[in-house]
């Protein structure tokens, strides 16, 4: 909706008790996530939980359907370098790394095309790219 960050926010209505946006993640542990347009809003999936979603009115109605979509793996910090590991704290080119896998567009007859890219090299990068996932991660700046 033109903003160019909103954590967590932007219009996003939470709909589970459980599930949450913006809650920590287990390292070490897969879960499924997902995103699909449904009864005119935007639904967000976590592990089977359809937990909320963005109302299509802060779009206007204007975007029914995704052909870009990205995914990435970032560490939120209130100043940078961050001593934050970024998945499991493996450098995503080295063996062990977190990763995201089985990425798929829904309803795509074709697999995606990634870009993957680093902000900061020397603290967190990316390794493996195939058609459908990638790895990625580091220890931060500690």
């Amino acid at each position: 909706n033109g903003q160019g960050t909103c954590y967590n926010g932007c219009g996003f209505v939470q709909v589970s008790s459980t599930v949450r946006a913006g809650m920590a993640l287990q390292a070490g542990t897969s879960a499924t996530f997902g995103l699909r347009y449904y009864s005119g809003n935007w639904w967000v999936l976590y592990n089977n939980t359809w937990f909320g979603y963005f109302p299509g009115s802060l779009w206007g109605g204007a975007f029914t359907s995704a052909n870009s979509v990205s995914a990435f793996g970032e560490v939120a910090a209130d100043k940078a370098p961050s001593c934050t590991d970024m998945g499991d704290g493996a450098y995503g080119s080295s063996g062990g790394a977190s990763w995201i896998s089985n990425f798929q567009l829904y309803g795509a007859g074709s697999a995606p095309r990634f870009t993957v890219k680093s902000t900061d090299p020397s603290y967190y990068n990316s390794g493996s790219v195939t058609a459908t996932s990638f790895t990625l991660g580091g220890p931060g700046a500690c």
